[in-house]
């Protein structure tokens, strides 16, 4: 049963785990350590037409890096300015 292994145990199982496992993905802290892609990474504003008036959109990009790219568009704009709280668009 395995309520019944001695706290020591415990310990020694679960500090090998932790050792086996991967490696986190470590965060860039400096400007100077990210690559081309940190340059495009942000959040834009924009705004488009149609008929009767014009659409704002907000968009989020964030650089997963070797050219990689994830990003969201916001109907309305980006949120804290404009974002009507309807369906984000992944992209």
């Amino acid at each position: 049963m395995l309520t019944s292994l001695p706290w020591a145990a415990w310990s020694v199982l679960l500090s090998v785990s932790l050792l086996s496992a991967d490696p986190a993905p470590s965060a860039v802290t400096r400007v100077a350590d990210a690559d081309a892609d940190f340059a495009l990474q942000g959040e834009y504003t924009g705004s488009y037409a149609i008929p009767g008036g014009c659409q704002t959109v907000g968009l989020q990009v964030v650089a997963l890096g070797q050219g990689e790219f994830q990003a969201l568009l916001y109907p309305g704009g980006l949120p804290g300015n404009g974002y009507t709280g309807g369906p984000k668009l992944p992209l």
